[in-house]
């Protein structure tokens, strides 16, 4: 195991799904409090299923999600959306230290439309958004060990218009949420 050689490793970023994939998250070994990624949209369901395996809760406090789209993107049906949207509630409530958190970050403004950066106003314990500009191939990276690890309140921060939003996170919706029900779950 990679992480097993690195025993005092806390913070790693930044890294592609397939990267996380070689990292066994829930090992005794694996003393991650921070995981930052890198991935398209349409890579969710994959990264989704890096997290169904788990037997337990990980170390994870924050787990930074940087989006990018090199082909753009797209309004998805209502029913992609509730499943995009339950498989990173399950992720933020289940896989992560009960008082961890997601941190979407995005490369252009066009992602900022859609669900996924609609989730810090529906469940603002778990989820956060980070406004800073990445461009120019300019990525987050982790948060260096002698900085707390950051938290954007939805409140501090402009809410995106959600243009690209189909369902009930669309802002003007009534947040009618369906996150705890929708998605992926554990089978024990």
């Amino acid at each position: 195991d990679l992480l097993r050689a690195m025993p005092q490793l806390r913070r790693l970023g930044t890294l592609s799904p397939s990267a996380v994939a070689l990292l066994n998250l829930a090992s005794e070994d694996c003393h991650l409090e921070e995981l930052v990624v890198v991935m398209d949209p349409d890579d969710a369901p994959t990264f989704f299923g890096l997290f169904l395996p788990l037997e337990h809760r990980t170390r994870l406090q924050r787990l930074a999600v940087y989006l990018h789209a090199p082909d753009g993107c797209v309004r998805v049906k209502e029913k992609t959306e509730n499943a995009i949207c339950g498989g990173w509630h399950s992720i933020a409530t289940s896989y992560l230290r009960p008082s961890g958190f997601v941190t979407f970050s995005v490369e252009n403004s066009h992602l900022l439309e859609t669900v996924s950066c609609q989730l810090p106003w529906a469940e603002p314990r778990h989820f956060c958004l980070d406004r800073a500009p990445y461009s120019h191939g300019r990525v987050p990276r982790s948060t260096p060990l002698e900085e707390s690890l950051p938290f954007q309140a939805s409140e501090l921060v402009d809410r995106p218009a959600g243009t690209l939003v189909s369902g009930p996170l669309r802002p003007g919706a009534g947040l009618s949420s369906t996150l705890g029900r929708t998605g992926m779950s554990r089978s024990h």
